[in-house]
């Protein structure tokens, strides 16, 4: 089973990464990339930082689960700054009719993974810090990240603060809702005093401590609660085709320079053997003249030669459509689907009597297999395909035909 390291983000911009609730180390992504032993069969958790990210509850039953993805912004709307346009939401599987949502601003988000996957790391999992505390009935926890002090209130809600913002924004809450009972998680005494000293005096007698580092407590909730996981919708994980293209561009580069090549190289042969099939027929037609009859002409004869051949044809059974290269078809049909957004190939057969091809893909939607679809079909393409939803996407079946080539097949 694959270890899970964890990743912070600092307030200073770098980065710190443990597991089995010790400090491994603190920097660069380039400089946890170099950890080669460290990084070999780790799952990558990354923390995003409660100030980064607003926690919700909403009622939803397993019905309107599937409808919940685009109802549930707009319910939210009035609780929150930005335009739900510019937010990405992130949702826990409904539980006693309720859901836990969590919304980031998309584009710092990706700005995060495009640092990531330009370090060449994979991000597995992505969840909100602020759930990474164990969660009190009737109460809060409050923990010491760096010098962030996060918060978590109940199953759904948590936020993270600097410490001179925090007596004030926990004034507020309590206010809203008193909690029973308070739990302070810290590395040391000094930072409990801290923390307690950060609450309402009215709270401060229903507090319960415990000594424990920051990587202590994420590694315990990771192990005994589900936590909400930020990969979902546009940032699920998809398979790292960015990545993968990063890796082997140069080999792309060099096969289809080779390819190309040989695509010329092909058609200087077809042109060089047809003018010379041209003159071969020139030759058995003057001989057949000559041999049946001096009186027959050049075209009669050639009008012979041709009968001739139709008949052993038919007595061969030549199906009467040309051969098809896979390579050549394969040549035109490929670009439309490198061209769709999204879309990742997957098996390719091709029958060489029917001259079909058959190709399996993945895409993000429907309407990306449609795109194909009418891309080839002006190409004079017969095109077939079916559909099934396969997670966040659709898993394509392409059945691709020439045209003529399926006209003539269908008249036998």
């Amino acid at each position: 089973m694959a270890k899970p390291l964890y990743i912070r983000l600092t307030r200073n911009g770098d980065y710190q990464w443990f597991a089995d609730g010790d400090v491994l180390g603190r920097g660069s992504l380039q400089q946890l990339q170099a950890e080669r032993e460290l990084l070999s069969g780790a799952r990558l958790w990354f923390l995003l930082p409660g100030d980064k990210v607003a926690l919700n509850q909403l009622p939803c039953s397993t019905k309107e689960r599937r409808h919940l993805r685009k109802a549930a912004p707009y319910e939210l709307e009035e609780q929150l700054i930005s335009d739900v346009e510019q937010l990405h939401f992130a949702f826990t599987s409904p539980q006693d009719d309720q859901v836990t949502a969590a919304c980031c601003d998309q584009d710092w988000l990706q700005q995060q993974l495009d640092a990531f996957q330009e370090a060449g790391l994979e991000v597995n999992h992505m969840v909100p810090e602020p759930l990474m505390l164990p969660q009190v009935e009737n109460g809060w926890s409050l923990g010491v990240s760096g010098r962030s002090v996060v918060v978590r209130c109940g199953a759904s809600q948590g936020f993270a603060l600097e410490s001179p913002l925090m007596p004030t924004a926990l004034q507020q809450l309590s206010e809203q809702h008193e909690p029973e009972s308070v739990l302070l998680l810290a590395a040391n005494d000094q930072q409990l005093g801290q923390l307690q000293r950060l609450l309402p005096e009215s709270l401060r007698e229903r507090c319960q401590s415990r000594l424990e580092t920051w990587p202590q407590t994420v590694l315990a909730a990771a192990e005994q609660s589900p936590v909400l996981d930020m990969r979902q919708g546009k940032f699920s994980n998809h398979l790292p085709v960015a990545r993968w293209w990063q890796q082997w561009q140069r080999v792309a580069i060099f096969a289809a320079a080779v390819l190309l090549v040989f695509v010329v190289a092909q058609v200087v042969q077809y042109n060089q053997a047809k003018t010379q099939g041209q003159k071969i027929e020139q030759q058995i037609a003057q001989t057949v003249s000559e041999s049946l009859s001096r009186r027959i002409s050049g075209r009669t004869a050639e009008r012979l030669l041709n009968s001739l051949r139709s008949e052993l044809r038919k007595r061969r059974g030549n199906n009467g459509g040309g051969y098809q290269s896979p390579t050549a078809i394969l040549a035109e049909i490929m670009p439309v689907f490198a061209a769709t957004q999204g879309v990742v190939p997957g098996n390719i057969t091709f029958t060489g009597r029917s001259g079909e091809v058959r190709i399996n893909c993945w895409a993000p939607n429907f309407d990306a297999l449609q795109k194909i679809q009418m891309a080839l079909e002006k190409q004079r393409y017969q095109v077939r395909f079916t559909s099934s939803a396969d997670g966040d996407g659709q898993q394509g079946n392409f059945r691709i035909q020439r045209a003529d080539r399926a006209n003539a097949v269908a008249g036998r």
